[in-house]
């Protein structure tokens, strides 16, 4: 037995240094390998920022909303055919409503006005709770992003976690082809289209992006009986309070939605749908500005989802979006 020892501290030493590595990778270096983290909106948003700071003498307005906005908009166009300057602030629809709130609120400037083109989902989300995605994504950014999410909610991310995967990226961590350092030089040079920051335009929406969308993709985007939640009012009720403290106006526009058998213009039922969510709006003073149907595209005009246009579909929804700002200019809303 006393042979045995030696080799059972051995043992017990390697089997804690194994341990404490792991405990290592997956708790102090582990923000950058949660398993359903999407690590390139970091730098996604770092672009937005670093856009946001460049200046311009025209009126600045923020376009706030999931990724039919990123994939939505071609600044240039709008930019050039009216009298104000667009920053695309979209990201991704995953994220909830008052983190989108939180974001733009940080980032808008005296005088600004924000749009809202906010995917009909938003209308009637609770507050967000126990989403595996959205957990691993606040706990992967960094930067205090964390504070998003309860310690319930933390503990669930890290047991919901992949033990390999968080060792095999801590390893590619030492390899410079998997750095994702932020890069401002990595910039508008028009490079092939990728998911990341390097695509985005310098109004900061992606609007280079060829394709058309697979005719197996169809969508009813929302019910006829929809109701407003209470998170949503509230959230929408936070961000007036700061715009009027700022000198900010708030327009609540549509989101982009496909021609298709579930949603589609030679059918009542869509209007119907259409005039529920405005009705319900109405009831608590909150306007959606435009006509659904400018944002309303055929088939040809998306990309690679019912939310997300291509280039020639960018072009168009700019276009009919600044008729609405020079109506908006027009009628001294704006």
């Amino acid at each position: 037995m006393n042979l045995l020892k030696p080799f059972l501290k051995i043992f017990t030493l390697t089997t804690a240094i194994i341990i404490a590595l792991l405990v290592y990778i997956m708790f102090i270096r582990q923000p950058h390998y949660f398993l359903y983290a999407e690590r390139w909106l970091i730098n996604l948003y770092k672009g937005k920022d670093f856009i946001n700071e460049m200046p311009t003498n025209k009126k600045r307005i923020l376009i706030v909303s999931g990724s039919n906005s990123l994939f939505g908009f071609n600044g240039e166009v709008i930019d050039k055919a009216t009298n104000f300057k667009p920053i695309n602030y979209a990201s991704n629809a995953g994220l909830p409503l008052n983190f989108h709130i939180d974001r733009v609120m940080q980032h808008a400037k005296n005088g600004d006005a924000i749009f809202l083109p906010l995917e009909f989902h938003y209308y009637r989300a609770s507050e967000p709770q126990h989403d595996i995605w959205y957990i691993h994504n606040m706990l992967s950014w960094g930067n205090g992003y964390d504070k998003y999410i309860s310690t319930r909610d933390k503990i669930t991310g890290y047991l919901k976690n992949s033990p390999s995967r968080s060792i095999e990226w801590f390893f590619k961590g030492f390899n410079p082809k998997y750095k994702d350092e932020f890069d401002t030089q990595k910039m508008f040079h028009n490079p092939p289209f990728d998911f990341g920051y390097t695509s985005l335009s310098k109004y900061g929406d992606f609007c280079t992006q060829e394709g058309e969308l697979s005719e197996r993709v169809n969508s009813g985007y929302l019910g006829s009986d929809l109701q407003l939640s209470t998170f949503f009012l509230s959230e929408y009720a936070r961000l007036e309070s700061f715009a009027k403290s700022h000198n900010i106006k708030v327009f609540l526009v549509f989101p982009v939605t496909l021609e298709n058998p579930q949603f589609s213009l030679q059918d009542s039922n869509t209007y119907e749908k259409i005039n529920n969510l405005v009705s319900q709006l109405a009831k608590h003073n909150i306007k959606i500005y435009g006509n659904f149907e400018d944002s309303h595209f055929e088939r040809k005009y998306f990309y690679n989802t019912e939310y997300h246009l291509n280039a020639s579909g960018t072009i168009l929804r700019s276009q009919n979006f600044a008729k609405l700002l020079e109506s908006l200019e027009k009628n001294g809303e704006i």
